[in-house]
């Protein structure tokens, strides 16, 4: 089974300023870059099917900044898809250029689209960090539409003393059309009061709870067994998860293609020494790409 991903940042426009993503001075990948309003040229459409076609890649993932802030979105998921590209888009959900995708797809269902939507477990998360409502609209609109959609929650110290559990919060998510859900630690860039401690503990061991209980079913959760049990390892004592490490997608299944064409790696990405083997670099950004 070909498992091999290109990630395209098309633009680094973003119609939100979230409090712990690229903003400000600091920046935690090269996606992010330094100079603001940087778009993938159309001249450059044509260099996604050369790399995918010679890497024998077939499945694109566009993000950003925000996909949907891209004027023409569109036309490239059309481009795509004719040459036989599966795409997923990664978004906030909150765009104000939502509604033009959504007649874009009604006109062209057969198109291979997928949803992973980025938001925070509920209200008072969203607001506290993103400065802004649930993209309830959103996840209705996409479940009319009948596109797979999965959720990324951020994993922050701040869900240690909300008013209801991360499992009630899973419960009131069950309502919509959701195909998977997957926690992810925030790598920390602007604040250190976003770092998971030993006092987030606790956080993991619910999930892991959740996991087991099979509250939700067997693959709403999608974070492993392993991989939660590994994060709380790494948190605690620094212990490297070697065998996630070991068959880690990344390393020769995912690559990365800025707003101008340049290709990265995983270590590229994030600035590391490309030399170096992965147990000497690992931190909590590799967490990102590990099941």
């Amino acid at each position: 089974m070909n498992n091999k991903r290109l990630f395209v940042a098309i633009t680094d426009k973003c119609n939100l300023r979230c409090t712990y993503c690229r903003t400000g001075k600091s920046w935690y990948d090269s996606f992010g870059g330094r100079n603001i309003n940087k778009v993938f040229p159309i001249e450059k459409w044509s260099k996604i099917i050369d790399y995918c076609t010679q890497h024998h890649i077939s499945k694109v993932f566009l993000t950003g900044g925000e996909p949907f802030e891209y004027e023409r979105l569109n036309d490239l998921i059309l481009f795509l898809n004719s040459h036989n590209l599966e795409v997923t888009i990664f978004t906030n959900g909150l765009s104000n250029k939502n509604s033009l995708f959504y007649e874009f797809i009604r006109k062209n269902l057969n198109l291979k689209i997928n949803i992973f939507l980025s938001v925070e477990l509920n209200t008072n998360l969203q607001k506290k960090f993103k400065k802004n409502i649930l993209p309830i609209q959103f996840i209705s609109e996409i479940n009319k539409l009948s596109l797979p959609l999965n959720i990324k929650f951020v994993l922050t110290p701040q869900m240690i003393n909300l008013n209801d559990s991360i499992g009630e919060s899973l419960e009131w998510w069950s309502q919509y059309q959701i195909k998977s859900i997957r926690f992810q630690p925030v790598v920390p860039v602007v604040s250190k009061s976003f770092e998971l401690s030993n006092e987030s503990i606790c956080l993991i061991d619910e999930l892991i709870e959740i996991k087991k209980n099979k509250s939700f079913g067997d693959h709403f959760l999608r974070n492993s067994f392993e991989y939660l049990d590994s994060l709380k390892k790494f948190i605690l004592s620094k212990e490297l998860p070697y065998k996630l490490i070991e068959k880690c997608p990344a390393k020769e299944n995912i690559n990365f293609m800025d707003q101008i064409g340049n290709i990265y790696n995983c270590k590229s990405l994030y600035n590391k020494n490309d030399k170096k083997k992965c147990e000497e670099v690992f931190d909590l950004n590799c967490f990102c790409f590990l099941k």
